[in-house]
């Protein structure tokens, strides 16, 4: 993008440390804006599936934080958003291939615009957001992203690396807090305008780069202006905290487990850091699990980025879930075509999916990860929630897909 070019001579000129010797003097002075006591999430109604969602998450976000306002945002309020705040965006808003495309935008819009913290609905609370919005976290000390260390005044802007042998490693989209009408909002939304104008694949992976965490990771590059050979460092973060009151995380705080190491339930294995937590139900696929066991095959081989590899999960166009035992119509948004009724009914079809939580809880059950993938996502929560153990003869038929 020509509005951020890259700063060349700036980046080479560097100390010993890897930090720049001249000063940065695009990115201004230091802003000091504090997060708003707000916590957002979407659904596209106000009743999000309990199969996929425990409101035990939803309920830990506001029992930990006292006295924070808490929204719960709509499809039709994410679109009036847009429409109401951002006209110029509403064309590319409704022009996106699914719902989580929109899902994706209206966080980012809804940050901007009010400020406070944006948490997926599979996300877990165990501790107050306070000593991260404040600022008070002792330095990550370790990992890519110690730009997190404490500092003498609260960050304006909090971002969460996540750990990963994927794309998914990096900084992202799952959680983040930011004061009301922060800058980098800017950048991400001439990041979401740039991409909107590539032809993509309709993979998952297309998803994470048009609309997904790869938007947020473009968009500090762009601030910081790295040229394209140049990886985010550890001083190229510090320079965000001290100008832009930008603070990435260490994975610990926000996201100490990883999708292929699914230790969320474990409160040792997630650590005693542990602030929230991710469940990682990805509702916005469709959880073939053909690709899946591939994948898994691929890992098993020793491919440390198994889930790039081959081809993505498809990509539901429309949000089908709903809390009854039917899917309902209707998308994140309202821009979905008519031709994406296939897709809407072939999510109607997977009304609930067997997450990762569930396989090592069924596998506690005695059952193997061939019979997770066999059995009716329905009859797998139910066998979860009841503590049903495998039977010695083997899973009934009536049990199976």
């Amino acid at each position: 993008d020509a509005r951020y070019p890259s700063e060349v001579e700036f980046w080479a000129d560097l100390d010993a440390g890897g930090r720049p010797r001249r000063p940065a003097h695009w990115l201004g002075h230091r802003i000091h804006m504090p997060i708003p006591h707000r916590i957002h999430q979407t659904w596209k109604d106000e009743h999000p599936p309990r199969k996929l969602f425990s409101p035990r998450w939803a309920r830990s976000l506001r029992e930990r934080n006292p006295g924070w306002q808490y929204t719960l945002w709509t499809d039709a309020q994410n679109r009036e958003l847009v429409r109401t705040h951002y006209p110029e965006l509403l064309r590319m808003y409704d022009g996106y291939g699914s719902a989580i495309q929109r899902a994706d935008v209206a966080r980012y819009l809804i940050a901007n615009t009010y400020g406070g913290v944006y948490a997926d609905l599979d996300t877990e609370c165990f501790k107050p957001f306070v000593p991260l919005t404040a600022g008070s976290t002792p330095p990550a000390g370790e990992g890519p992203a110690t730009a997190a260390a404490a500092r003498p005044r609260p960050p304006s802007l909090l971002l969460s690396y996540k750990a990963g042998g994927n794309f998914s490693r990096g900084a992202c989209n799952s959680i983040f807090a930011s004061s009301a009408r922060h800058p980098f909002w800017r950048v991400v939304i001439d990041v979401l305008v740039n991409r909107s104008m590539t032809a993509l694949d309709s993979g998952h992976t297309a998803v994470l780069f048009s609309t997904g965490p790869s938007v947020l990771r473009e968009a500090i590059r762009r601030l910081l202006r790295l040229p394209d050979e140049m990886s985010i460092t550890e001083p190229a973060l510090e320079l965000l905290r001290a100008h832009l009151g930008i603070a990435v995380l260490h994975a610990r705080w926000l996201h100490p487990v990883t999708a292929d190491r699914r230790t969320e339930d474990d409160e040792a294995a997630r650590g005693a850091d542990a602030v929230c937590t991710h469940h990682f139900v990805s509702s916005w696929v469709a959880h073939d699990p053909q690709l899946h066991a591939r994948t898994e095959q691929r890992r098993a081989r020793g491919d440390g980025i198994a889930a790039m590899h081959g081809p993505g999960q498809h990509v539901l166009r429309e949000n089908a879930w709903s809390d009854g035992s039917s899917a309902r119509g209707g998308s994140l948004g309202r821009g979905a075509s008519s031709h994406g009724s296939a897709h809407a009914a072939a999510a109607a079809g997977v009304q609930f999916v067997v997450t990762g939580s569930m396989r090592r809880q069924l596998a506690e059950l005695g059952y193997t990860p061939e019979d997770a993938d066999a059995l009716q996502p329905e009859r797998a929560r139910v066998i979860v929630d009841k503590h049903l153990r495998k039977p010695r003869s083997g899973v009934p038929a009536r049990w199976k897909r």
